[in-house]
């Protein structure tokens, strides 16, 4: 079970809360609509192992939206 995880959003360090079960949240800088973020992700689960998550790249629109991602061990 993941209990920790932190990484950053174009350069600025981001530390992400659990919001219920393996959901995750985090925030991110103000950009532009069309703008990028560039993300790379940390997590650590409860035996202290930590896995890396490959970086993340999506497009801002202005609305909520929600980034799932899939965490394992290597």
């Amino acid at each position: 079970m993941i209990v920790r995880a932190w990484g950053t959003a174009n350069g600025y360090k981001v530390v992400l809360r659990n919001i219920g079960g393996d959901q995750w949240a985090f925030d991110v800088p103000a950009l532009p609509d069309g703008d990028y973020i560039v993300m790379d992700l940390a997590a650590e689960d409860d035996t202290g192992d930590v896995g890396y998550l490959a970086t993340v790249m999506f497009i801002t629109n202005g609305w909520r939206g929600l980034c799932r991602g899939d965490s394992r061990q290597t």
